[in-house]
């Protein structure tokens, strides 16, 4: 017996419903050279304090010069035909689209 009584076949009816969180940091990045400071901005996935995206982005960058003073945290709850859904998965794998996606949302 493979199946459940109660299976579903993917349909067009059938539906995709995935809660997107994303955290819009600023801070400052401080020049090694001079000490100045230079304004920084960068979109984590997921819910960020600015102390977590502090961590996050200095582990990412391999430096120390990043600090976090202000997070925003969004959250989406995005529903799309499972189709479409799969149509559109790959192309949302590559984390610059994401960014840019992402960016264009909170204007």
């Amino acid at each position: 017996m493979p199946f459940k009584a109660d299976f579903k076949p993917l349909t067009e009816g059938t539906a995709v419903r995935r809660s997107i969180i994303f955290t819009v940091c600023d801070g400052v990045r401080f020049d090694t050279n001079d000490g100045s400071a230079l304004a920084y901005h960068d979109v984590l996935m997921g819910r960020y304090t600015p102390k977590q995206a502090t961590k996050a982005i200095r582990k990412y960058l391999g430096e120390d010069e990043v600090h976090i003073t202000r997070t925003q945290v969004y959250a989406q709850l995005v529903t799309m035909p499972v189709l479409e859904f799969f149509e559109r998965g790959e192309a949302m794998s590559d984390p610059e689209k994401v960014a840019e996606y992402v960016l264009d949302s909170t204007k």
